[in-house]
């Protein structure tokens, strides 16, 4: 099985410095411990994506689920994401604070 986990970036918590915009803030504990409950059994291949790095979104990968955890900073952009990989045929999950206050609205975009 084939996961893939994503941070999006809502350019928030982000810093100019020597024309270079950067992020400041710490590194979240979200994907590490999401991977990290992924049960054993699965043998499961996790690729995890924070995109305040400035990483890239595989689209040209094949993943059995895509897992995205969302702040409402980071909403519009993770909802963009999910839709992209829905209309790939992947199945996509949503969670964190965002998905928490506004279900209805993330459900839109979520298996």
């Amino acid at each position: 099985m084939k996961i893939l986990l994503i941070m999006p970036d809502g350019r928030i918590n982000k810093i100019k410095i020597l024309g270079r915009v950067i992020s400041f803030r710490e590194a979240p504990l979200t994907l590490t411990s999401l991977a990290a409950l992924i049960p054993d059994e699965l043998n499961a291949e996790c690729t995890l994506i924070d995109r305040s790095l400035g990483t890239r979104v595989p689209y040209n990968q094949s993943f059995d689920l895509v897992g995205i955890s969302l702040m409402t900073g980071t909403s519009i952009e993770g909802y963009q994401i999910a839709d992209r990989f829905r209309q790939m045929g992947t199945t996509v999950v949503l969670g964190g604070v965002h998905v928490t206050l506004k279900p209805e609205e993330a459900a839109e975009h979520a298996d």
